[in-house]
């Protein structure tokens, strides 16, 4: 049935087995996949936007996938991409949705928590002299367990400053191996959590640790698109 849609659809028989091999780890079944194909191409008729979002989640996330070839351990340049490609489902939605919900709204509770337990939040450090009342705050603020929320806000910083900079190397966000904890960290004078306000012109850097697994991460990240995509057809009038 699904090599009827594609056919029918008018892709050749590559574009198929590109998708089938991209999309088949986040379904149990051939059958359950072969139906979300169906379910997508259903709507060419009269509106082809799920079709849209289909490809363009595979193109962004293949696009993150291959810095690795291209600029290997690159993480902001990876980030770049799977924000913009979130950012095109959320527009083809005609941003009736707002994109910086969809951690909370499409992410797992399985994904939220993976995410959580191996990116940590290690402290602040202003780059610039302060009396001893707002040193206080500062260290108080050594305590703090990131949400899903700033994590994704965290992203944002990351993909504005490979977009609008050009810093795509100064920052990690993935762990390089299977057993080694990395520290990381980023300048910025602009809001990263939400348990600091910013103080325009003021830089402060923010320390991490990751663990955390890009393999993983961009089976939730994917997972909830797809998520997101079914959402939205569930929402269409056939």
């Amino acid at each position: 049935m699904a090599e009827n849609v594609f056919e029918i659809a008018g892709f050749p028989y590559e574009y198929q087995l590109k998708y089938e091999e991209f999309y088949s780890p986040y379904f149990g079944t051939k059958e359950d996949m072969n139906t979300f194909f169906i379910s997508v191409f259903k709507h060419d008729d009269i509106d082809k936007t799920p079709r849209r979002m289909m490809n363009q989640i595979y193109n962004f996330v293949t696009l993150a996938n291959d810095i690795e070839i291209i600029r290997p351990k690159r993480d902001p340049l990876r980030v770049l991409f799977l924000r913009t490609g979130l950012e095109a489902i959320y527009a083809l939605n005609d941003n009736q949705q707002s994109i910086v919900n969809f951690y909370n709204d499409y992410i797992s509770q399985d994904g939220q928590q993976y995410i959580l337990s191996h990116f940590r939040f290690m402290g602040l450090e202003p780059d610039y002299e302060m009396d001893e009342k707002s040193r206080l705050l500062f260290d108080t603020k050594e305590y703090y367990s990131l949400s899903i929320s700033d994590f994704s806000m965290i992203l944002f910083r990351i993909r504005c400053m490979a977009a609008h900079e050009g810093d795509f190397w100064s920052m990690q966000v993935f762990s390089h191996d299977s057993d080694s904890i990395w520290l990381t960290s980023m300048s910025t004078d602009d809001q990263m959590i939400s348990c600091y306000q910013k103080c325009k012109g003021k830089p402060i850097t923010y320390r991490f640790e990751t663990t955390l697994n890009y393999e993983k991460f961009v089976f939730y990240f994917v997972e909830g698109c797809i998520r997101f995509l079914k959402d939205y057809i569930s929402r269409q009038t056939i």
